[in-house]
């Protein structure tokens, strides 16, 4: 292949299972339940897979897995095990006396209906490939896209077909790996495991068949018998000249690009895992988008550290294993940002939002950086805004330990948003402490801008009198009532934003806050005018503070009269407390979310 920068792209997207369940492809769990519902018309199949099951998820506890959840891989592989069970040379040094699946799982058919399965929900039909439109804006910005995929399905071959785009990905009427050398298609598609579409057949030779068939194997015109190129589990090392090509040629890829998307991928595979943080260690630049409703635990549990060997058991019985930190950091520490949602519904926001605030935020800390350099003072907080908008979250971290909080927290406005975007983000990883972190944040800034000892309340003098909110603000008098709506409908669309990229169950915590700020968004909007007549306000609280209401109109009314300043603070008085107990009424507490996180 070609190592000319003629033919790289600054994006590199790479598909897993979670890439195609939008177009009815069960993710790597979702399959072994589809394989039993359709083994469960045959009786004698469908106990032989229940054992198997039920062993494999004994298994999967006793290593640690607590669920127990067992994935199309396992399954495979386990069978292809059984099926060649005396030739495991481990077999020699235990002493079997009984096999516990005698009959069906101990015959070749299993084994092959689960490939034809496999084979058959590979075949995406066309109309359920649309969630995936928005590609096409990556295609015309950095074309030819390069995709890699760990998936057998068509996906995106369907795509390019229904939207008329040239798409390469290795074969022409057999293996042509100089195809991927174009620089005049849309698409460079690198299928690492192979496609539903790749045949070997009984020569050795490697071609592409766009057919029908669900079965894993078929019979060439030659006569030859053709086997589907789909590198299962077992045989992941197994030589297949296309798939390692395709391994040298992602790693190629990635030490070349900027930005890669990676798509409901689980880093089962420990060589594309090892590959990815070989290409992070060469090129410096590389950042990582990680799609997935699990992205956060997934980057915490196989991207952010490098395995290593249990050094409690690799080291004499004197090593002190404790004192030792087994963490080691991989590149991409810091260079990953997690977007914790459905492919399907962050696509349509990738380029046009999440890449255009990352290469925003990184230009601006260059240009700080660059400022810095040359001895100037500057302000790192500046430009935490459109990496809080990205959801580059560790980028956020970094530049915070470098900002002043006290100086910071009086750009009000900013440093509400930039914390409340911060809180929802850490709210979705469900990562708790960080959250916490932020909301402290977020709570002090905002009960410094409009928590109720920030309000205040007067009666204007004239026919008919009128009550008005004030926000005590001490260095921008300019803040009113008006201002302080549209401050809090900024938090509301930020909150949407979220929401639309989060299923129903992901919501829970971050719907808590944002009950609390629709909550007082309400309330402002009883004084949207900014004064309200009397009259109105007495009918608006009397039924629920009569007393209080009784007590203002006897004062007011003496205050109508003299317009003295005591009169005047008595009334305001009154006001500030009948307003204070709507408030911790509404908000579950008079100073503004201070228990949102604690729910």
């Amino acid at each position: 292949m070609s190592t000319s920068d003629e033919t790289d792209s600054e994006v590199v997207f790479f598909l897993g299972a979670g890439a195609s369940v939008a177009a009815g492809v069960p993710d790597t769990f979702g399959m072994v339940e589809a394989f039993r519902n359709s083994a469960s018309p045959h009786k004698e199949k469908l106990e032989a897979l229940d054992k198997i099951l039920e062993k494999l998820k004994e298994w999967k506890r006793e290593q640690g897995d607590t669920e127990g959840k067992v994935d199309i891989e396992l399954l495979l592989e386990t069978i292809e095990k059984l099926e060649n069970r005396n030739q495991d040379v481990l077999l020699k040094f235990h002493t079997v006396t009984e096999y516990a699946l005698e009959g069906y799982a101990d015959k070749k058919p299993l084994k092959d209906e689960l490939k034809d399965f496999i084979k058959e929900v590979g075949i995406v039909q066309s109309q359920k490939i649309h969630y995936v439109k928005p590609l096409l804006g990556f295609m015309a910005e950095f074309r030819p896209l390069d995709i890699f995929s760990a998936n057998y399905d068509i996906c995106i071959e369907q795509f390019c077909n229904t939207y008329k785009k040239d798409c390469v990905d290795g074969f022409d009427v057999g293996w042509n790996p100089r195809l991927f050398e174009r620089t005049d298609v849309d698409v460079r598609l690198y299928k690492l495991h192979g496609s539903v579409m790749w045949y070997r057949t009984d020569r050795g030779d490697y071609v592409k068949l766009p057919i029908m068939s669900q079965k894993a194997e078929t019979q060439l015109i030659t006569g030859e018998r053709a086997v589907t190129l789909i590198l299962y589990p077992i045989r992941k090392w197994e030589y297949a000249e296309p798939l390692l090509e395709l391994l040298i040629e992602l790693k190629r890829k990635l030490e070349k690009a900027r930005f890669l998307f990676v798509v409901g991928y689980s880093f089962r595979d420990d060589h594309i895992r090892r590959i990815f943080w070989d290409a992070a260690r060469k090129n410096r630049e590389l950042i990582m988008f990680l799609i997935s409703p699990s992205s956060y635990g997934l980057y915490q549990e196989k991207i952010k550290d490098y395995e290593i060997p249990d050094l409690e058991h690799s080291f004499s019985s004197d090593f002190d294993a404790e004192s030792f930190d087994a963490a080691i950091p991989s590149e991409f520490l810091g260079r990953v940002i997690c977007l914790p949602y459905k492919f399907e519904n962050v696509l349509p926001s990738l380029k046009n939002h999440y890449l255009k605030k990352l290469k925003e935020g990184l230009a601006y800390e260059d240009q700080l950086k660059n400022s810095e350099n040359e001895g100037e003072s500057v302000d790192w907080a500046s430009c935490l805004k459109p990496f809080v908008e990205c959801e580059y979250m560790e980028k956020v971290e970094e530049l915070f330990s470098r900002v002043n909080w006290d100086e910071y927290k009086r750009q009000w406005s900013s440093v509400i948003e930039v914390s409340f975007g911060a809180l929802l983000n850490y709210l979705s990883y469900k990562s708790s402490a960080e959250a916490s972190s932020w909301f402290e944040r977020f709570s002090e800034c905002f009960r410094n801008a409009f928590g109720i000892e920030k309000l205040s309340f007067g009666v204007m003098r004239g026919r008919p009198p009128q009550i008005e909110l004030r926000f005590s603000m001490t260095k921008d008098s300019s803040i009113n009532t008006s201002h302080a709506i549209e401050q809090v409908e900024r938090l509301i669309s930020i909150y949407n934003r979220k929401a639309l990229l989060l299923d129903h169950t992901q919501r829970k915590e971050i719907d808590l806050i944002q009950k609390q700020v629709e909550g007082f968004y309400n309330y402002l909007l009883h004084w949207k005018k900014e004064a309200i007549r009397c009259d109105e306000y007495l009918k608006l609280r009397e039924q629920k503070y009569p007393q209080l209401v009784e007590e203002f109109k006897q004062e007011n009314e003496k205050y109508q009269a003299s317009y003295s300043e005591e009169q005047h603070t008595k009334i305001s008085s009154i006001l500030k407390e009948i307003e204070s107990r709507e408030l911790t009424a509404m908000l579950g507490d008079s100073s503004i979310l201070v228990n949102s996180h604690k729910h």
